[in-house]
């Protein structure tokens, strides 16, 4: 396996085939899917699969929104196929955290903290030479 591919397509073959994928492609979504996993507790495996619990989606959304938003040129689509979903799902997440992050929405107080959480996990792990190695740790814990 190449040592660009990202970590969800390391774990599950067909899901996370990032088109022409670069090593900070595949670093940025390796750290997403850690920070995330850390912040709110949901595996990784979770975080590629079918879950549709709303603790899940939310945290997946975040992983969305943290790889669109990197300084590294990720399409709709092939973060989506390196997520196992189509680029409307990308898109329909996006927006769905840029509401919930509206400082005027109270009733999103959790999941804003659940993003500033993430956000700092995020900003620790860029400095994480191997952030695969974080993922595949964290799976172990989660066994």
């Amino acid at each position: 396996m190449s040592e660009r591919a990202s970590y969800a397509h390391r774990k599950w073959g067909k899901v996370g085939m990032l088109t022409n994928p670069d090593k900070e492609q595949a670093a940025v979504l390796d750290r997403a899917i850690a920070a995330v996993a850390i912040a709110s507790g949901v595996s990784p495996a979770k975080l590629v699969n079918k879950d549709r619990r709303p603790e899940v989606c939310d945290a997946r959304f975040i992983v969305y929104h943290i790889c669109m938003n990197a300084n590294v040129e990720f399409s709709r689509s092939s973060l989506g196929r390196a997520l196992g979903r189509d680029h409307g799902t990308i898109i329909n997440g996006i927006n769905i955290v840029d509401e919930r992050l509206d400082p005027n929405e109270r009733a999103f107080a959790e999941f804003q903290m659940l993003y500033k959480r993430t956000m700092k996990e995020y900003e620790k792990l860029k400095h994480e030479k191997d952030p695969k190695r974080m993922v595949q740790e964290l799976c172990v814990h989660d066994g």
